[in-house]
């Protein structure tokens, strides 16, 4: 991370090294740094709004095209621009400086081996990004879409299942987009309250809990079956494929084993087909085939005991 002058120009840019990228990947590297930039910019989640995506420029100015300079453009993760005549204060510049570096840390805090960034940018490069992220028009075209939404019910087949295991894994570095899936919330919502149109009073019970109630309940929706009885159901989507993984957390997993008879996971997949339709697949876990899943343990809640206990 560091700033990049440009004649009247100066940007605060959270960028890569370019020359290992020159000389790791040779006639790839352009495309190479440019998917990791992508992804990083995809996966971060502190970002603040002074901060922008839009590439750097910092070879108009030379009339002959600098190879070490243009890969400096391609490996900008985020930046900030500042004029020479429109500088912000002190202070201004100061927080920018903390909130970059925050994000700085998010990296190091996602990296897959910190000691080993090679492997880490690996690992990224091995990602199908075209299928795990949106741009944020597609997003906004899906979102304002949502009450023409269907919801069309499919199932795991046998070949699905041996090639999955119907694992509930978290892929590493991953992190599920939130606002894909508040959409994917909604979209439920919708296909809820329209089950029940024929029981117009179950209906206007059907409720977005994990925004009325807070998201610690262990599920997302509430709504009804056809005698009133309440159903929990727990969503998650995916711009992937049906039978990709996904992580569920331990909280979610008491309150399905604790409620199995009137739980349902809905597993919406292929969310950004969205963007030319209205039609989307998804399909269900009950209760008790939750209990079915294979785990992988991912992370772990660690304590610091009373080390004095121990003298």
């Amino acid at each position: 991370m560091f700033g990049l002058i440009l004649q009247s120009t100066v940007y605060l840019s959270l960028n890569q090294g370019w020359t290992f990228f020159k000389e790791t990947y040779g006639k790839n590297a352009e495309n190479n740094i440019s998917k990791v930039s992508k992804y990083w910019q995809n996966t971060l989640a502190n970002r603040t709004d002074r901060m922008t995506v839009a590439p750097i420029d910092l070879t108009s100015s030379f009339l002959k095209k600098n190879d070490m300079v243009s890969g400096y453009e391609l490996s900008n993760i985020l930046s900030i621009r500042y004029d020479k005549d429109k500088l912000p204060s002190n202070a201004q510049l100061l927080t920018d400086l903390k909130d970059m570096l925050f994000c700085l840390n998010e990296i190091k805090s996602e990296l897959i081996n910190e000691k080993d960034i090679g492997q880490s940018i690996a690992y990224i490069l091995s990602l199908n990004l075209s299928s795990l992220f949106l741009k944020k028009n597609s997003i906004q075209q899906i979102a304002q879409k949502i009450p023409e939404i269907t919801l069309h019910e499919t199932y795991l087949d046998e070949k699905s299942m041996v090639q999955t295991g119907r694992q509930v894994d978290y892929p590493a570095l991953q992190k599920q987009n939130a606002i894909i899936g508040f959409l994917g919330e909604q979209i439920v919502l919708n296909y809820e309250k329209n089950r029940l149109k024929d029981y117009p009073d179950l209906a206007k019970k059907v409720e977005h809990v994990s925004q009325t109630r807070g998201d610690g309940l262990g599920y997302d929706i509430l709504s009804f079956d056809a005698y009133g009885n309440p159903i929990y159901i727990e969503i998650k989507t995916t711009t992937q494929g049906k039978v990709a993984p996904f992580y569920i957390s331990d909280n979610e997993l008491t309150f399905a084993s604790q409620h199995s008879n009137n739980y349902f996971l809905y597993r919406i997949y292929n969310f950004n087909d969205l963007v030319d339709t209205n039609d989307i697949e998804f399909f269900k876990l009950t209760g008790h085939e939750m209990k079915n899943v294979e785990l992988k343990p991912i992370s772990y809640l660690a304590t610091v005991n009373d080390l004095n206990k121990e003298k």
